[in-house]
Order: C-alpha cells, then sequence, then structure tokens
C-alpha cells in the first residue's frame, strides 16, 4: 500500500501546473460524493475514476495508458 505523500508525488508529476487545479476538482468531487465514495469496495470510486479517464480502453487495457483529463470547474476547464 502507498503512502499518501507517494501517491501525492506521482499526481504532481502527473499533472505538472495543472496538479492545483485538478487537486481543488477532485477534492470537491469528493465532498459532493461524501462517504458513499469509499463503501464497499470502492465501486463509486472506480466509477468516478472511470469518467476522468474516458479516453483509454476499458479494463485491463486501459492500465498505465496516458490519457486526457477533462475538468470543468464553473467557467475554467483544463484539458
Amino acid at each position: 500500500e502507498e503512502e499518501p505523500s507517494q501517491v501525492q508525488r506521482r499526481l504532481q508529476s502527473a499533472f505538472g501546473s495543472h496538479y492545483g487545479a485538478v487537486f481543488s476538482a477532485m477534492q470537491h468531487l469528493a465532498e459532493a460524493v461524501g462517504p458513499a465514495l469509499t463503501a464497499g469496495h470502492g465501486e463509486k470510486a472506480y466509477e468516478i475514476y472511470t469518467k476522468f479517464r474516458p479516453n483509454v480502453p476499458p479494463g485491463r487495457m486501459g492500465w498505465g495508458q496516458a490519457g486526457c483529463l477533462h475538468v470543468t470547474d464553473g467557467e475554467n476547464s483544463l484539458e
């Protein structure tokens, strides 16, 4: 299991200068979904995750594939 600091470094590396905006958007989403996000075996979290990476193949074929992240927060959009 990864430490939160390891995950944060990977995300910072992946999103570069967009990390702050992406983190903020994901944090707002997590707050909006609430406890359902982590309930059970994470089905809801995975469902949401797949919406963040819509242009990669589903299932194992999509693992590790690069994709385009589309984040919209009000009037701001990151692509």
